[in-house]
């Protein structure tokens, strides 16, 4: 391949803004990409700064998501803490309510927890299942 400035010369490498070839004589080395000399360094200085900011992201995005994961796996193991409490208070109102006639009221309160704390124990491992699948 020949210089695209000087074709009597062979390239050495393409200017990573414009691809042409070019020949040593007219290219400037920026460390991760060459550049036509006087011509396109800027762009690609501003290339090679932005494959950096993007890199730089991907890896806060890296760091992000494993933050997350960990959130929620304390979140699940809270959740089913929270789950067995519910059905713990639920069953121990349910056994009051049915000793006292006067507090009955208190079945319907222990019923009603004892159902929420089992619905949230099953709808906690339905989301861990489908968020280990994908």
């Amino acid at each position: 391949m020949k210089c695209f400035y000087d074709p009597s010369q062979d390239a050495v490498g393409l200017c990573r803004s414009c691809l042409r070839a070019v020949s040593q004589e007219h290219l400037v080395d920026l460390g991760k990409g060459l550049a036509c000399k006087g011509r396109c360094e800027t762009d690609v200085s501003k290339i090679i700064m932005s494959m950096e900011t993007y890199h730089q992201s991907i890896e806060s995005n890296r760091r992000s998501t494993a933050k997350l994961e960990n959130a929620l796996k304390v979140q699940t193991k809270v959740g089913y803490g929270n789950s067995v409490l519910a059905c713990v208070l639920g069953a121990m109102f349910v056994i009051a309510g049915k000793a006292s006639s006067e507090i009955a009221f208190m079945f319907y309160l222990g019923l009603a927890l004892f159902v929420y704390g089992t619905w949230r124990a099953m709808w906690i491992t339905a989301y861990r299942k489908a968020a280990a699948s994908d």
